[in-house]
């Protein structure tokens, strides 16, 4: 398949305005997606794709603190064909979500943060996906 990534200090300067929402999702309680590239998709069914990276935190199986996880996909409207999943990665967090009620209180993350693994996701990318012509 024909993919045509974002270059990559664009990416990589994406994971650095990085913007997390709240789910309300006790398992998965944070996530956020950027989309780093696009495909003209099959000659045979020319729909366009979308390149698209999705991180955010997961149950940590019976702790009260969370994993970080990273999935890069390529979906359009019908479809998602999963590149990369990465959970259970060790990146740990601890979550406090946010006062839905009075909106004093932001949400707040202790421990592990995006720019803590961010370049393992840069080379998750490059190992997937042809990026600057290289």
């Amino acid at each position: 398949m024909d993919v045509k990534l974002m270059p990559i200090n664009e990416i990589s300067a994406g994971l650095n305005d990085f913007e997390f929402i709240e789910t309300k999702n006790t398992q998965i309680p944070i996530m956020g997606r950027i989309i780093i590239g696009s495909s003209p998709g099959d000659p045979a069914n020319p729909r366009w794709k979308t390149v698209v990276l999705e991180i955010g935190l997961e149950k940590n199986d019976g702790a009260r603190d969370y994993q970080w996880y990273w999935e890069i996909s390529i979906r359009d409207s019908y479809t998602t064909e999963f590149v990369s999943r990465k959970h259970n990665t060790g990146y740990i967090a601890k979550y406090m979500p946010s006062c839905v009620g009075c909106s004093c209180r932001p949400m707040e993350l202790k421990g592990d943060v995006l720019g803590d693994f961010s370049q393992e996701i840069i080379a998750d990318i490059t190992t997937h996906f042809d990026v600057d012509g290289h």
